[in-house]
């Protein structure tokens, strides 16, 4: 059941959002619950607020986009510009049209967040690994040109290092792994 925020008053939410630049380990619990248990009032009075003045976890703002029952171009162009992964995802639940070239633009900067993030775990062949959730999402939206796309130039990287492995002794990955 959603909190009822209207009973505790603004003050005691903007109390609590500045709490949360003092204590940023329990933020995202905070903003975990303003967004899956806080009513929708809450959230579109507050929308604008809580993304400017907080850093939040990407599911956390997937969940806000999701919820919020308007977005302006303005929430679309923040969202692209610094969640890619989050656009793509908010596109496919909420129907929101992309240009294939957006599509295939935002998945190279997914992956390029990724490899950033954590350089050390991606190896070469892992850079070209499309991700299920980005799959579903363009598959959500009927973008099979550019899944083909990102398909055959997956598979076109892999053949060199799966001939590498044989012809070093290694035997090739089981069942197409």
């Amino acid at each position: 059941m959603p909190k009822k925020l209207d009973d505790l008053g603004v003050e005691v939410a903007l109390l609590a959002y500045a709490c949360s630049e003092q204590y940023p380990d329990e933020a995202t619990f905070l903003f975990h619950t303003v967004t899956y248990r806080y009513g929708d009032d809450h959230l579109e009075a507050n929308f604008d607020f809580i993304l400017e003045n907080h850093s939040l976890e990407e599911y956390q703002i997937r969940k806000l986009f999701i919820r919020k029952t308007q977005l302006l171009d303005r929430h679309w162009d923040r969202l692209e510009q610094n969640h890619p992964s989050s656009m793509i995802y908010v596109s496919a639940i909420r129907e929101h049209e992309l240009a294939d070239s957006t599509c295939i633009s935002l998945c190279k900067n997914v992956l390029r967040k990724r490899i950033e993030q954590n350089p050390i775990t991606y190896e070469c062949r892992e850079i070209e690994r499309i991700e299920g959730l980005l799959m579903w999402c363009l598959a959500r939206m009927h973008k099979w040109t550019v899944i083909r796309g990102l398909l055959a130039r997956t598979a076109t990287r892999s053949e060199p290092e799966l001939e590498d492995r044989h012809v070093h002794g290694a035997s090739p990955a089981k069942n197409g792994t």
